[in-house]
């Protein structure tokens, strides 16, 4: 007996500083791609969005949360800790 796991692949959309209405637009695109591709989009919004403060809001670090949901619940941002020590993104492998 043969188990098979596959993992998908993560598509980490992270800040820009613009606009919240932007910021949301920008998100939607990047939903409709990563499920094309059969990826799990996850939205990381940090310290370089300028909606963004030191001691969060709403229990969340990501702005994304502060205001809507994680988009695929099992994967919120909390989940990624993506900030290195020096405050400069990291990247997965």
């Amino acid at each position: 007996m043969s188990t098979s796991t596959t993992t998908q692949a993560l598509h980490i959309v992270c800040e820009r500083d613009v606009g919240l209405f932007n910021l949301f637009l920008g998100i939607i695109a990047h939903i409709h791609w990563a499920r094309s591709e059969g990826r799990i989009p996850v939205a990381y919004l940090g310290q370089y969005c300028c909606y963004w403060t030191p001691l969060g809001y709403r229990g969340s670090d990501s702005v994304w949360e502060y205001y809507f949901e994680p988009l695929v619940p099992e994967y919120p941002a909390a989940a990624f800790p993506l900030m290195s020590a020096n405050g400069l993104p990291t990247i997965l492998t």
